[in-house]
């Protein structure tokens, strides 16, 4: 019976100990409840976010890949895939071979 007294007091001493403990589980409640609120927001605009990235990605790279193909138009004239080389006119080695016809090779 005293053994019982003994583990009621323990107990008891150990309730009230943590008594300030729970008081402030219970105020710090709110604010965990937001903080999970919060990582949760956090993930979603996370996803969206990597979305819009990867959407400015893909107008920026076939932006640049239209700059760059309207360069070598401007400048070359014609498309890549309309070369001569492509439609069965001279090859790049006989292109080659007319421009450094007559020079001179050094030994």
């Amino acid at each position: 019976m005293a053994l019982l007294r003994a583990n009621s007091e323990a107990i008891g001493k150990l309730a009230a100990t943590l008594q300030p403990i729970a008081e402030s589980v219970v105020f710090m409640r709110p604010i965990v409840d937001g903080y999970v609120v919060t990582k949760t927001k956090l993930a979603v605009l996370a996803t969206i976010g990597f979305g819009i990235v990867l959407v400015v990605g893909w107008i920026l790279e076939a932006g640049a890949k239209w700059l760059i193909g309207w360069i070598l138009k401007a400048k070359f004239g014609g498309s890549l895939t309309a070369r001569s080389e492509f439609k069965g006119g001279p090859g790049l080695a006989a292109q080659i071979g007319a421009a450094t016809a007559g020079q001179r090779r050094s030994p």
